[in-house]
């Protein structure tokens, strides 16, 4: 069988002008219905959670983006584990099985995927470019349609999904989307490179690294929340709980509701 070889921005500004487009052929508000498509591996799975949130992933094997897309949403799942969120990607059955299914194990990612035989979903979604991730409240109803973009692509899908489970409010949620130019902080694709350098060097217990990767970040975006959250976590590893708490309060003075900065705050309480 063969599935489409054919689709937390965009550098071109015609590709934009594409993705716009498709956003306004599937505006906010839009209701979804709920299918069972064959699972790539074998047996079957629902497009549409029962939880609060539904995030549908559509990419294309063998596509950089695709795979650069696939990655981060594998960072997403692990950030939102336990949160009542149904995650699905979907490609099309023209695409090829063997491809898809390297992506998928090099991605990390642990929601199914599903075919879209005859690319009926594709149709039914309006879904044009590669990748795009969709994202739905408790009723099917569409809450976000976020084609592809190279940087704080993972942050502003996360920043949809706090916003639809109630953990970022509306002006939180145009805070991220809309940052002031005065205070973006310079380059963002710099930020977004050392938060993720950042986070490995968390993981493998490096803290010195990770605060110094933290800083980097937030030299060229002082208002990336992730940042000021590692670079806590980093400190309070550490044990430097004043640095920790210092970092953890401006993490919440940008987003109120950043359950990793409260968590923070209450690991690190004298």
């Amino acid at each position: 069988m063969r599935v489409a070889s054919a689709g937390c921005r965009l550098a071109l500004a015609g590709a934009l002008a594409v993705a716009q487009a498709v956003v306004a052929q599937l505006p906010p508000g839009t209701v979804i219905e709920q299918v069972e498509l064959a699972r790539l591996g074998g047996g079957t799975a629902k497009l549409l959670g029962t939880g609060t949130a539904s995030v549908i992933v559509f990419f294309r094997p063998g596509q950089e983006h695709s795979r650069d897309a696939l990655a981060m949403m594998a960072e997403c799942e692990k950030k939102f584990a336990g949160k009542p969120i149904h995650w699905a990607a979907v490609v099309s059955d023209r695409a090829e099985t063997a491809a898809g299914t390297a992506d998928v194990q090099a991605s990390g990612i642990a929601m199914p995927v599903l075919i879209d035989k005859g690319d009926l979903q594709y149709a039914a979604l309006k879904v044009i470019l590669h990748p795009v991730v969709i994202i739905t409240d408790k009723q099917n109803r569409v809450a976000a349609y976020v084609p592809y973009q190279r940087i704080n692509y993972c942050h502003v899908v996360e920043a949809h999904l706090a916003h639809v489970l109630g953990e970022l409010d509306d002006a939180g949620l145009d805070a991220v989307l809309h940052p002031p130019p005065s205070t973006q902080g310079g380059d963002a694709s710099v930020a977004q490179r050392q938060l993720r350098m950042g986070q490995k060097h968390l993981e493998a217990k490096r803290y010195d690294q990770a605060a110094v990767a933290a800083n980097k970040a937030l030299a060229h975006d002082a208002t990336m929340v992730a940042a000021h959250v590692l670079l806590g976590q980093a400190l309070s590893a550490q044990g430097d709980c004043k640095g920790a708490r210092a970092a953890f309060e401006r993490a919440l003075a940008l987003d109120k509701n950043c359950t990793a900065a409260q968590d923070g705050m209450k690991g690190c309480a004298e």
